[in-house]
C-alpha cells in the first residue's frame, strides 16, 4: 500500500512483519475461502478460550502528548513564537496566519492575514498590459522565521510557494515587517523579495537564522519521488537545490541568485570552487523537514525525510555531503557523479518499519523533565512515533522511543519557558492544534506480564508439536515474505464468538 505525505509526497510502503521475533499475530491475513462456501454452510468456528496474552511485551512509553491550548487550525504547517513574548503566529497551509496569546487564560486565535486574500506583491502574475491579478495564482505557506533584531527592525521572512497562474510552481523567500501588539500587524506591501527559485515540491523549506546571524534555508530536490532525485541534483552544487543554504540577509552583493536581495557569506564552504553557488552550506539532502539550532551549542540539526526505505538526521556540518540521491542514509538509490567532498553517514537512520516521513525536532534545554534535558527530540509525520536521542561531540550515544501519539507532528516550538510544543496537522475532518510532552499515567500502573515463552501464551495444545489449541487455525501464505530459509509458523486465534 503507498501513501503520500501532503508536503514531502514521500511513499510509504507498509510491510506486514513477525512480532516479537518468535510469534507472528496476523490481523489481516487474507484467507481465501472455497467460492462454493455459503454463509450457511460454514462450519461453526470454535472460540479461543485459553488466550495467556496479556497487556504487550514493551513497557508503556514515558510521555504521551497532552492539548496545550484550546485552538484548532486547518492544515497547520507552521508556528513560531515572537521573540521575548507570549505571543504565537500559526501558519496553515492555505495562505493563512494566525495569531494568539498563550499567557492568556482562555487564548483566542486571531486572523492576522490571507495571503491569498490580500497576496504578496511578488506572488501576483503580470498581464500583457503590465497590470497585476492574482485571481489564479494560489499562496501555500512553510516556514516563517524572525530576523535576530526584530525588537528594532521588525523583519520577519517567510516562505511560500506559488501554484498556478498558468506558470510552474515557484519557491519564494521573502521579507515583511510585523508590527507589534497584542494583535500585530503584517504587512503584505513591505514585501522584499530575498531569493525565488522555480520548483515547490520536495522544498522542505525551514528558514532559521543562526547564532552567527546568517539565515539558513533548506530546500529539497524540489521533484516528485518518483524516479528519484528527477533532476539529478542531490549532488549538483552548481544550483541550490537538495541543500541548506547560508546567505546574508543584511547585505546584498551581485553574486546572489538571479539578483536576490541578500549576500553570500565570505566563509562559506564553497565560495571559491569553481561552478558552485556560493550560497550551498551543505548537499545531498532529499528534503530537509525542519531544522533547528542548539541554543546551548548552536549544532544545526535537520530532519531529511527519506525515499524508499531510510529517514535520516543530521548534525550538518559546513560543506557536508548527505549523499542524496546516491544513498539514502546507509542505502544505495542511483548512480550519478559525486559532489566535491565525501559522503557522510546519518546521525540517526530509521528504516521504514519504524517510521516514515521523518519531521525534524530540538534539543530541549527546559526544566521540566530533566531525563529529557539536552537530548534531540523529534518525530514521525506517518507513524506518530517521537524519540529522543542522546549525543555526545562525535555521535549520538542512545536513541529511545518516548512517545506514541494519534498528533502527526508538522513543526516543533518551544514556549517562554523552554518547554517543547509540537503543532499537529490536521488528519482528515480533524482540526489540527498544539500539544506538549506529559508523563505518561500508564508508566506507573502496575503490569501484568506478558508471556516470555510459547508454552504461556495459550495458543498450542502440544508445544513441542506446535499443535495449536481449540480455538487457535493454523493457515498459510500464497505469496510469503522473504525470511532468509526461516520457517514460520501461522496462527489465527479469536477469543469469544
Amino acid at each position: 500500500m503507498t501513501c503520500a505525505h501532503p508536503f514531502s509526497r514521500v511513499p510509504l510502503r507498509f510491510q506486514v512483519a513477525p512480532l516479537w521475533g518468535v510469534l507472528s499475530l496476523c490481523l489481516f491475513c487474507g484467507l481465501t475461502l472455497p467460492t462454493s462456501y455459503s454463509q450457511e454452510a460454514l462450519p461453526r468456528r470454535t472460540p479461543w478460550l485459553n488466550s495467556k496474552l496479556v497487556d504487550a511485551p514493551d513497557p508503556p512509553l514515558p510521555y504521551v502528548l497532552e492539548q496545550a491550548f484550546p485552538l484548532e487550525f486547518m492544515g497547520p504547517i507552521s508556528f513560531h513564537r515572537m521573540p521575548d513574548s507570549s505571543i504565537f503566529l500559526v501558519l496553515e497551509q492555505n495562505g493563512k496566519i494566525f495569531t494568539f496569546d498563550s499567557a492568556q487564560p482562555t487564548p483566542e486565535a486571531h486572523l492576522l492575514v490571507d495571503l491569498n486574500v490580500t497576496p504578496p506583491p511578488h506572488s501576483e502574475v503580470s498581464s500583457e498590459d503590465g497590470s497585476k491579478r492574482n485571481s489564479d495564482r494560489n499562496v501555500q505557506l512553510f516556514s516563517l522565521c524572525f530576523h535576530p533584531d526584530y525588537e528594532r527592525n521588525r523583519f520577519i521572512y517567510l516562505c511560500y510557494i506559488t501554484v498556478g497562474g498558468g506558470r510552474d510552481t515557484d519557491t519564494h523567500i521573502a521579507r515583511f515587517q510585523l508590527l507589534p501588539g497584542a494583535r500585530p500587524q503584517f504587512v503584505v506591501d513591505s514585501e522584499l523579495e530575498i531569493l525565488t527559485c522555480d520548483g515547490g515540491g520536495h522544498n522542505g523549506c525551514t528558514l532559521a537564522f543562526g547564532p552567527d546571524g546568517m539565515l539558513y534555508i533548506s530546500l529539497g530536490d524540489l521533484t516528485s519521488p518518483t524516479p528519484p532525485d528527477e533532476r539529478d541534483t542531490g549532488q549538483d552544487i552548481s544550483d541550490l537545490y537538495a541543500s541548506i543554504l547560508r546567505i546574508n540577509v543584511d547585505e546584498v552583493d551581485d553574486q546572489a541568485y538571479q539578483g536576490g536581495n541578500y549576500a553570500i557569506p565570505s566563509d562559506n564552504p564553497f565560495v571559491d570552487l569553481e561552478n558552485a553557488r556560493g550560497e550551498v552550506y551543505a548537499y545531498g539532502l532529499r528534503n530537509p523537514f525542519r531544522m533547528s539550532f542548539d541554543p546551548a551549542t548552536g549544532e544545526l540539526w535537520v530532519g531529511d525525510v527519506g525515499w524508499e526505505a531510510w529517514e535520516m538526521v543530521y548534525r550538518v556540518k559546513p560543506g557536508g555531503n548527505y549523499g542524496w540521491a546516491i544513498k539514502e542514509g546507509p542505502g544505495d538509490v542511483k548512480d550519478q557523479p559525486p559532489g566535491p567532498t565525501p559522503i557522510l553517514a546519518a546521525d540517526i537512520a530509521l528504516n521504514h518499519a519504524e517510521a516514515a516521513s521523518v519531521t525534524g525536532g530540538m534539543v530541549y534545554r527546559g526544566d521540566r523533565y530533566q531525563d529529557l534535558r539536552g537530548t534531540y527530540i523529534f518525530g514521525d509525520w506517518i507513524t506518530r512515533k517521537y524519540w529522543a536521542a542522546s549525543f555526545d561531540e562525535n555521535r549520538i550515544t542512545n536513541l529511545r522511543e518516548i512517545a506514541l501519539s494519534p498528533v502527526k507532528p508538522i513543526c516543533f516550538e518551544v514556549d517562554s519557558d523552554g518547554e517543547l510544543l509540537v503543532l499537529d496537522y490536521n488528519s482528515g475532518n480533524r482540526a489540527g492544534s498544539i500539544y506538549r510532552f506529559a508523563p505518561n499515567p500508564r508508566a506507573r500502573e502496575e503490569r501484568q506480564k506478558f508471556p516470555e515463552q510459547l508454552s504461556a501464551t495459550g495458543l498450542f495444545e502440544d508445544t513441542w508439536e506446535h499443535s495449536p489449541a481449540d480455538g487457535v487455525t493454523s493457515y498459510s501464505l500464497n505469496a510469503t515474505m522473504w525470511k532468509d530459509g526461516a520457517r514460520v509458523d501461522y496462527l489465527l486465534g479469536l477469543p469469544n464468538n
